[in-house]
């Protein structure tokens, strides 16, 4: 828009200047002229002159409208170049990892659309970083990647993963943030030797009783998601030392996470949450990051003063 704005403003000043002088100027130097000259005789050609229009337009105001013009244009088709270029590199980083035998294989923010199942072949791996595509689904092939230690996922379209994963006994941290899944895979709860979780930003609603096979889990991160209850079997998480609860429907909180003993930081912030269960805190002797704000509290939480002995860190704002 500045650009035919600058047109406009350039006409408008060259009436006043005796146009038909510099028109015959103009036509009499078709190969010259000065600067300014050629600059206002550019939006008007559409002959012989507009390949000379072209050439300026790269590097005057002219171009500013041509360019304006491409920005518009060009991301329609170049999704598909970049698609071809990243299916590309992708392959490329294969072979590469597969020739140099590497442990680590990062293929973030490639837009891949489907992961190649020649990614089977690298057996090796101990970390695969996939963050940041436009993954809907991962290939069951994906399940013989038998070393596996470290699976990065977030920023996806997953909906699901392939029941193959289940042979990942080794894997110890899946990162799952920012998908689409409307529940925790099955697989996930097959996936004893976890110790870390992240499920946030996600469409979740429910947990369901298997979380008590992850019992090694020290981290755990569901926040963001629609979570309406815990299951009694959460408690089972004797090794947990930090879970993140907040923004769910939560409005209670099961008495069996006092089991988890271990627990140093618990994030409960924006539920339905009135109260605690008794005891619960004075049994989390390694607390020390509590926060309970914007919920339905109107009391401290039953127990007495002792039971913030451990805690140096509580909110409990907007109640």
């Amino acid at each position: 828009m500045s650009s035919s704005l600058g047109k406009e403003k350039d006409s408008k000043e060259k009436d006043p200047k005796v146009p038909s002088a510099k028109e015959r100027e103009k036509e009499a130097k078709a190969s010259g002229g000065f600067g300014k000259e050629s600059k206002e005789k550019e939006p008007k050609t559409k002959g012989k002159d507009a390949k000379d229009g072209k050439k300026d337009s790269s590097a005057a105001q002219p171009g500013v409208a041509f360019s304006v013009d491409n920005t518009i244009k060009w991301p329609n088709p170049a999704p598909g170049t970049r698609k071809k270029s990243s299916n590309a590199e992708v392959i490329k980083e294969l072979n590469k990892c597969r020739e140099e035998n590497s442990m680590r294989l990062d293929l973030s923010k490639r837009s891949i659309h489907i992961l190649p199942s020649s990614i089977k072949e690298l057996t090796q791996l101990t970390e695969l970083y996939l963050y940041s595509n436009k993954l809907q689904s991962l290939p069951a092939e994906v399940g013989c990647l038998v070393n596996l230690m470290t699976l990065a996922l977030s920023e996806n379209s997953l909906t699901s993963l392939p029941d193959s994963l289940d042979n990942l006994k080794k894997l110890r941290m899946l990162d799952l943030r920012h998908n689409k899944l409307r529940e925790i895979p099955s697989v996930v709860y097959r996936l004893d030797s976890l110790t870390t979780l992240y499920l946030r930003f996600n469409r979740i609603t429910t947990v369901e009783k298997d979380i008590k096979n992850l019992s090694k889990l020290s981290m755990l991160s569901i926040r963001e998601n629609k979570i309406k209850q815990l299951p009694a079997e959460i408690g089972n998480l004797s090794s947990l030392s930090r879970l993140g609860l907040r923004y769910n429907r939560l409005s209670a909180i099961p008495r069996s996470l006092a089991k988890c003993s271990a627990l140093e930081e618990l994030n409960l912030e924006n539920n339905n949450i009135s109260t605690l269960p008794e005891s619960l805190l004075s049994s989390l002797v390694k607390l020390n990051s509590l926060t309970l704000a914007r919920n339905c509290f109107q009391l401290y939480p039953v127990g007495g003063p002792s039971q913030f002995s451990t805690i140096y860190s509580l909110n409990m704002e907007h109640n």
